[in-house]
């Protein structure tokens, strides 16, 4: 198969093997950024803050199941009849954002530095105005989300 510059691989293809993180995964990213961090001064800074929200990926995680868990048999049910394994408009209802963000935000805004500080505001602000009723194509979210009521 040739994968030169415009030539388009032909045949059937083996997609990649999908594996799922370990438990600890955005706690291993978050410390081999943090090394990155302090062997590379000039992008010390952001790397830094990208070690820090790997960090906060990983407290969010660890908190508890995620809202957006398919329902048991939903892969082997969707496949059987020809349709992809996960429904994106299905992901769209069912994800509570307002609360993936607030757990995230949560766990990464006492350790953000100064030039995050900015950032971490407009995401507090984006949350509060999507739980007042910003278009939900905009931020698809449920209306019930606990968060909200935050």
């Amino acid at each position: 198969m040739n994968h030169a510059y415009g030539n388009a691989p032909t045949g059937i293809m083996n997609p990649a093997e999908v594996r799922l993180p370990t438990g600890d995964h955005f706690a291993r990213r978050a410390r081999r950024l943090e090394t990155l961090a302090e062997r590379y001064p000039p992008l010390g800074e952001f790397l830094a803050f990208m070690a820090r929200l790997s960090a906060a990926q990983q407290v969010a995680l660890e908190r508890g199941m995620p809202s957006w868990q398919p329902a048991p048999g939903a892969f082997d049910l969707a496949l059987a009849h020809g349709m992809p394994p996960l429904n994106a408009q299905a992901l769209l209802d069912d994800i509570d954002l307002p609360g993936e963000l607030e757990a995230l935000l949560a766990a990464l805004e006492l350790h953000v530095g100064e030039a995050q500080r900015p950032l971490i505001a407009a995401l507090h602000r984006l949350r509060r105005r999507r739980c007042a009723g910003w278009p939900a194509r905009s931020w698809p979210a449920r209306p019930a989300s606990p968060t909200c009521a935050a």
